[in-house]
């Protein structure tokens, strides 16, 4: 079933995208990170991720704050936050409906969100990231609580999509700068040791943009498969945008995880696995690995991609057939 289009190499991607840590008075040494030389394939508008033909009249129907910004309500607790996955979707949706119709209206709701999205930003070093303000227990497991702020690199890329997009809309150049500081937050580490992370580099050289970075775990992460695959998103974004090398590295170098862990997220015959540290399963979330694995098929043409989203829908056929 592998592809063997192209040889899957470990290079010191630390060297490649010239990351370091200030204050070292040591130049630390560079992670060796696999990576398999993917095509990457720019993809028109409307076949680009998050872009649908629906979002051209968007409606207001959930809660906002003061300056009309959404909120997000934790049923745990009842309190409503600012979200960063939550507003940056519905930001990209606004910049989508602008694109398609004209709308004004749109974009200025969309640069609304944004802006309150970059005011509530945590900065650390020479990268930013967006913090979730709620304690969240993963999958209801007390001992997996997310405790606030933490962070997360579906956070990061869907804000990293958002900044670019805005950019594109715009031609602000102010966006631009925005989207590399949030670019930074998804390079590789010199060490799997930083303090506030979203990145991680395991034990077999394979490269994780982790949705839950949680320390406890022997592997450091949740290694949840959406989450990823939408901060891949990000990357590729990002990479239309600048054509830089580096970028293009750290885009094929996550797509390269996804390739060789992804027939671990498969359940045979079932719904597939929403994270391998907690084998969950969710109907929901197994049609999104679907239309993510046909999303990585029209941005590299591997058809492995193309092959597993449709094992994972024959296995979805085949947990209907049995209820």
């Amino acid at each position: 079933m592998k592809s063997s289009k192209a040889l899957i190499i470990a290079v010191p991607l630390l060297l490649l995208l010239g990351f370091t840590l200030i204050g070292r008075e040591e130049e630390p040494e560079p992670l060796e990170v696999n990576i398999k030389e993917y095509d990457i394939y720019e993809l028109d508008y409307m076949e680009r991720p998050y872009t649908t033909e629906e979002n051209q009249a968007v409606e207001i129907d959930y809660d906002v704050d003061e300056d009309d910004v959404p909120l997000f309500t934790y049923r745990r607790t009842g309190e409503q936050h600012h979200h960063p996955v939550s507003i940056a979707q519905k930001a990209l949706a606004w910049i989508d409906g602008y694109v398609q119709t004209g709308n004004g209206e749109y974009l200025e709701r969309a640069e609304r969100y944004s802006a309150k999205i970059y005011e509530d930003r945590v900065e650390v070093e020479d990268y930013i990231l967006f913090p979730y303000t709620f304690d969240f227990p993963l999958h209801g497991i007390e001992e997996a609580t997310m405790e606030a702020p933490w962070y997360s690199a579906m956070a990061q890329g869907q804000v990293l999509s958002l900044f670019t997009r805005m950019y594109e809309a715009t031609g602000d150049d102010l966006y631009r700068r925005k989207a590399e500081e949030t670019f930074n937050s998804l390079r590789v580490p010199s060490e799997n040791l930083l303090e506030d992370w979203v990145v991680i580099v395991d034990e077999e050289g394979y490269l994780w943009l982790e949705e839950y970075p949680l320390d406890h775990l022997e592997n450091h992460g949740s290694q949840a498969l959406n989450g990823f695959i939408f901060a891949i998103y990000g990357l590729y974004d990002y990479y239309l945008l600048t054509e830089e090398e580096e970028v293009k590295e750290l885009l094929q170098a996550s797509i390269t995880t996804i390739e060789r862990y992804i027939e671990d997220f498969r359940a045979e015959g079932e719904i597939s696995y929403y994270s391998l540290a907690h084998y969950v399963q969710s109907g929901r979330y197994h049609t999104i690995h679907i239309d993510q694995l046909e999303m990585l098929y029209k941005i590299t043409g591997e058809s492995y991609f193309k092959e597993m989203a449709e094992l994972f829908r024959e296995d979805h056929m085949e947990e209907e057939a049995a209820e």
